[in-house]
């Protein structure tokens, strides 16, 4: 959405992060985005884990707002099981046709408004063990987000996220 705000580009997009190539485009008001296709999805005990680009520990609970993030998200964080890296680690709530979704991120070492990658993978999950269907909507502190993907098996392709972007700061400094 900056992007676009500055003139560099318009309706659509390519882009290159850490993991490769992504596609962008605007619909309807919001920005989506692909991400690569996913064929490995494990579990332990009271979790699942997925990378979707960013290492993602997800764990389903029954009432997100219970959740003290930044102290149980470090905890899984740091892990032995993790180390040396870490995760991102993802509490899900299922509330009908919705998920609540709140992430501790790594590198951040605190509870994110929003985190895209994450919201993607609990999606993903959330199809992958209690058979959610696409488009699935998330619910994160930051705004709604929205889930696509075509799941065939257990192989998902075709992953979009899409979310408005609004700007909520502009500024400047005098050096």
């Amino acid at each position: 959405q900056f992007a676009r705000d500055l003139g560099i580009i318009h309706n659509q997009t390519t882009f290159s992060a850490h993991d490769g190539v992504h596609n962008a485009f605007f619909k309807g008001g919001l920005v989506y985005f692909s991400l690569h296709s996913l064929n490995e999805i494990s579990s332990g005990e009271n979790y699942f884990f997925i990378n979707n680009g960013s290492p993602h520990y997800i764990t389903f609970v029954s009432n997100v707002e219970k959740i003290d993030v930044n102290v149980e998200g470090a905890q899984v964080r740091n892990s032995k099981q993790f180390a040396p890296e870490g995760t991102n680690v993802n509490f899900v709530e299922i509330n009908h046709e919705l998920l609540k979704v709140r992430t501790y991120e790594r590198g951040l070492e605190t509870e994110t408004l929003s985190c895209g990658t994450g919201a993607t993978a609990s999606a993903i999950v959330a199809s992958y063990a209690f058979e959610m269907e696409s488009p699935i909507t998330i619910e994160s502190r930051g705004g709604q987000l929205f889930v696509s993907f075509v799941k065939v098996g257990k192989s998902f392709s075709e992953i979009y996220l899409a979310s408005r972007a609004i700007k909520v700061f502009e500024g400047s400094i005098d050096i």
